[in-house]
């Protein structure tokens, strides 16, 4: 066994791989297809879904049509008609459901698997995300505006119709605020970027790299949570994915269809989550302060992780997670797969 700390969301992770070498932890299940007569996000029934917030549009057999769209979402967690306040009840809080939530249906194609996707399709939805939080922020009373993708049931995902989420908070959530915090303190001490440095350590070592390009790159974390996790980062420091170029965004897509490949080989089409973590917005309260200096310090990144690890009492009782494989075991399988 071994304790591994995790700087950037300061927190301990137990390594303990003979887990790993029991047949019957680790959960792999594949996706189970739902019928397309009966999904509202193909083709054709669009009244299913209401008015489009964005489209991305081509021609498909001599006719304009949508190729990814943004919908409002139809159960949505957070609502940005809701009124903004927060209000007491003795020693408790309580609000409105202010905020957003949209999904993004990535494609027309009914069956499409996040394991086949083209440099189009992911370039088609980094537009829609740049798009949506682009236009959200204008919205003063949304603090933190984001991506998120279940890929299968295990990872969330209800329905198999390839889409994402945009998701806007009034406020920081705690996860992302303790990363907010972490950063700006290296930062204060070291008058220099976190993520910089561990890339920078990364690119030297080259026991956790799982694939570079001239733009980007993808790494196994030293203290991942979740067995076989990777984070894709900028190799130059900036803060904020909607600041993208188009040719970075290529780029960008063509190394995360090179790491889920690796995936579909490596975990035989597993469930996983794609989350972007990216700069908070809006920020108007004296404990975050320093967000001021965000451009300094904060660096954007995209984590996937797949859900293949069994998360019980310990993970839900402390916080403290197990993981049954060392990041170097995962690089080492996904970056010996040469074919795919």
């Amino acid at each position: 066994m071994q304790l591994r700390y995790d700087p950037i969301k300061k927190r301990w992770i137990v390594f303990a791989p003979e887990r790993g070498d029991r047949g019957d932890y680790l959960i792999l299940q594949k996706e189970v297809e739902d019928d397309p007569e009966y999904c509202p996000f193909c083709p054709g029934h669009e009244s299913y879904t209401g008015r489009s917030l964005y489209e991305d549009t081509g021609i498909v057999d001599g006719k304009k049509v949508w190729l990814t769209r943004v919908i409002p979402n139809k159960f949505p967690l957070l609502k940005v008609e809701e009124t903004d306040g927060i209000k007491q009840y003795g020693p408790y809080a309580f609000s409105s459901r202010l905020g957003a939530h949209e999904v993004i249906i990535d494609s027309r194609t009914h069956n499409l698997k996040i394991f086949d996707y083209q440099v189009d399709d992911i370039v088609r939805l980094f537009n829609a995300v740049i798009a949506r939080i682009t236009d959200l922020r204008k919205d003063v009373r949304l603090k933190y505006i984001t991506m998120i993708k279940n890929c299968g049931k295990v990872a969330g995902a209800t329905i198999s119709h390839p889409h994402s989420q945009i998701v806007a908070f009034p406020f920081l959530p705690n996860e992302i605020k303790n990363i907010w915090k972490n950063l700006y303190e290296y930062y204060y001490v070291n008058n220099r970027c976190l993520i910089c440095d561990i890339l920078n350590f990364e690119l030297e070592k080259r026991e956790r790299i799982v694939v570079k390009n001239d733009f980007f790159v993808a790494y196994s974390p030293y203290a991942p949570r979740h067995s076989f996790e990777v984070h894709i980062v900028p190799l130059i420091h900036t803060h904020d994915f909607i600041g993208l170029k188009d040719y970075e965004k290529v780029k960008l897509a063509e190394i995360m269809i090179d790491v889920l490949k690796r995936y579909n080989v490596a975990l035989d089409g597993a469930s996983l989550n794609i989350n972007l973590i990216n700069a908070a917005c809006n920020i108007d309260i004296p404990e975050l302060e320093f967000s001021k200096y965000k451009e300094r310090f904060f660096h954007w990144y995209i984590e996937l992780i797949p859900r293949i690890n069994r998360i019980g009492g310990i993970e839900k009782g402390t916080g403290v997670y197990v993981n049954p494989f060392l990041p170097e075991k995962c690089t080492e399988i996904l970056s010996g797969i040469k074919r795919f």
